[in-house]
């Protein structure tokens, strides 16, 4: 952008935000309006038809899955937007290399609203650019959640460890969990380096331990 009506406007001035945490559970709401937004930086192919945009600078509080939308209430509610993900933050693009995530109109409940999902690593800075759709303006919310993976072991009917498997998040784990086949999502470990429970119980939740 190159107007002084939004603090972000311009790429190298990206407000900060992180996504919600237990402490601070609204943060990962964060307004924005691109009616007086200009335009910075070139386009991503992936996106042609960005317009007015305004920048954040979002830091992963965890490893694994960051969820990035600017969907309403509802798929009519949404603001027409585009969003693209960048990896650090210290360039702009095109020195900032191609985007890990973009999207236009995701549909599917968000309309012409956006949403992007990217693998992240803990404590790393990723650039985030919101813009209109051929200069239609408009405002909304930008939504952040990250979804923590972790080891996903599996279980047979009599507890038995049938094998541990890749990184993955708890709900995609707890998925599995089926036809006498339990699992436990091993909360802050990873593949290779942590190591799964001897036994395992199955409830009408999902599994347990022992």
């Amino acid at each position: 952008g190159g107007g002084d009506a939004i603090a972000n406007d311009y790429c190298h001035r990206a407000v900060d935000i992180v996504d919600a945490t237990p402490e601070s559970p609204d943060e990962s709401i964060t307004p924005f309006t691109l009616t007086a937004a200009t335009f910075d930086c070139p386009a991503a192919t992936c996106t042609p038809d960005a317009q007015n945009d305004v920048w954040f600078d979002y830091t992963a509080t965890c490893t694994g899955k960051a969820h990035f939308e600017t969907c309403g209430a509802d798929s009519n509610s949404s603001p027409d937007t585009n969003l693209v993900v960048y990896e650090g933050c210290e360039r702009c693009p095109p020195l900032s290399g191609d985007p890990v995530g973009c999207n236009q109109d995701a549909y599917m409940g968000c309309g012409l609203g956006s949403r992007v999902t990217v693998d992240v690593t803990e404590g790393q800075c990723y650039k985030v650019r919101v813009a209109d759709n051929e200069g239609f303006g408009g405002s909304g919310n930008l939504t952040i959640h990250c979804d923590p993976i972790a080891l996903c072991c599996y279980y047979d009917a009599n507890g038995q460890l049938l094998k541990m498997c890749g990184n993955t998040t708890e709900v995609v784990c707890n998925a599995e969990s089926h036809e006498g086949r339990s699992t436990y999502w091993a909360s802050g470990q990873l593949c290779g380096e942590g190591t799964c429970p001897l036994l395992a119980c199955v409830n009408r939740e999902g599994s347990c331990l022992e």
